[in-house]
């Protein structure tokens, strides 16, 4: 999931900062949401599409995780992202724009699928999505750092990850009201329509030129691969990058299997879930977003994110407690409400922290480790999540997650501090 910035060097202005505060959040809002689409599509109307099948497990839903692979590779492809470009199109939107493309012609291949059919192509199509969304992401990831100034940082994270999420809305719980209507076919049309409306956006765009400093740093690959290198070895590292693969696996590993435990063992329809985590949810997890990002800048970042979470973990205590007492479905959706508050609070909390550590010399390289650190954690969490549930009951699963989501909150002491104004010096 993705957004980002970073701490701009000495005397060196993020680009973007000529323009409007609303007209740059509107622009990285919108190219967000373009790539919660498809993730919504992978990580909502998937699972639920499964909990409808015959042969469903639990472990046959966490698997089309491994979908996300592409989102682990990102490292290999952000050094050319920051270095690798057309002069005509500009640094970001040479890449943006084709990734955008193919995610659009990508979602218009699917309405040729049999979505009652083998999996494999299912899982092959979720994966080219993942693909392209995952080389957008490492050009918007830099194009955010020239557009957002400082003072803009928790607004900023704020509205990416609320355009991620409501593109995760329209293409999760979205998709499923028109599929329960229309069918797949004219769900997935609607989607490649969708991707395809939002390449406007970076076409109306104009770039301008990279900032003096990356433009003398980055000329290959292999520079800003050394320079991130140079980074990793100052004190503070090993624990910052523990915190960042481990702080959201309580939420992961529930938010994986919510839906299908809501469909077979709260026995709601497909529609009912949909409204609940996918509307009410997610609309919960926007607000979070919103109220977080403001927060953390405010309050600072490891200060919000030791109470957002805390109180995440609470939540997440909470929930197993009630699916393993057999509660109310009404309580059940009520908690799952709050979660998703809980966890918008982290998101933008995190992103924010991950930005504050980000040399903007090898913005989009070195976020990119940062967040193939906390997605490759994530993934790994989810893909385990289904077998533990299928043998120890996903009830009781969810009361473990929750207690180990606090777990993480012990190394706030260790981390290094986010920096202001300036580069990392080390």
């Amino acid at each position: 999931m993705p957004s980002a910035a970073a701490i701009r060097a000495p005397h060196e202005s993020p680009a973007g900062a000529r323009g409007g505060t609303l007209a740059r959040l509107a622009r990285l809002t919108a190219l967000y949401v373009s790539q919660g689409l498809p993730f919504g599509f992978a990580t909502a109307y998937i699972p639920m599409l499964l909990a409808t099948r015959p042969d469903f497990a639990y472990a046959k839903a966490t698997l089309f995780s491994l979908a996300n692979f592409p989102w682990m590779l990102k490292l290999l492809w952000a050094p050319l992202a920051d270095t690798r470009y057309f002069d005509a199109l500009g640094r970001r939107r040479s890449w943006i724009l084709p990734a955008q493309a193919g995610l659009a012609a990508t979602a218009a291949a699917a309405t040729a699928l049999d979505f009652d059919g083998p999996l494999l192509p299912l899982f092959v199509l979720t994966a080219a999505l993942n693909l392209f969304a995952s080389l957008q992401d490492s050009a918007v990831d830099g194009l955010a750092v020239e557009l957002l100034p400082e003072r803009e940082r928790g607004p900023g994270n704020a509205a990416q990850v609320a355009g991620y999420k409501l593109g995760m809305v329209l293409g999760g719980a979205g998709l499923v009201a028109v599929a329960a209507r229309a069918g797949a076919r004219p769900a997935m049309a609607l989607l490649a329509l969708a991707v395809a409306a939002l390449l406007l956006v970076p076409l109306l765009y104009r770039e301008p030129p990279p900032p003096p400093r990356a433009r003398e740093l980055h000329k290959s690959g292999s520079g800003a691969l050394r320079l991130l290198a140079d980074i990793l070895r100052r004190p503070g590292w090993p624990a910052t990058l523990l915190f960042i693969a481990t702080v959201k696996i309580g939420e992961t590993a529930v938010g994986g299997l919510v839906r299908p435990y809501l469909v077979r063992e709260a026995h709601l329809g497909l529609e009912q879930v949909a409204w609940l985590v996918g509307f009410a949810g997610m609309t919960a997890s926007l607000a979070g977003s919103l109220a977080g990002g403001w927060i953390c800048g405010r309050t600072g970042r490891l200060r919000a994110l030791a109470v957002f979470g805390a109180l995440q973990a609470a939540v997440l205590v909470a929930l197993g407690l009630c699916a393993v007492a057999g509660a109310d479905a009404s309580v059940l959706g009520a908690l799952v409400v709050a979660e998703h508050f809980a966890t918008g609070l982290v998101t933008p909390a995190l992103f924010a922290y991950m930005m504050d550590l980000t040399d903007p010399a090898i913005a989009g390289t070195q976020y990119a480790l940062l967040a193939t650190i906390e997605l490759l954690s994530k993934g790994a969490m989810l893909a385990a999540a289904g077998p533990v549930a299928d043998r120890m009951g996903v009830a009781p699963f969810f009361l473990l997650a929750g207690a180990a989501g606090a777990l993480p909150l012990l190394l706030l002491p260790f981390v290094r501090r986010p920096l202001r104004g300036a580069a990392d010096p080390g």
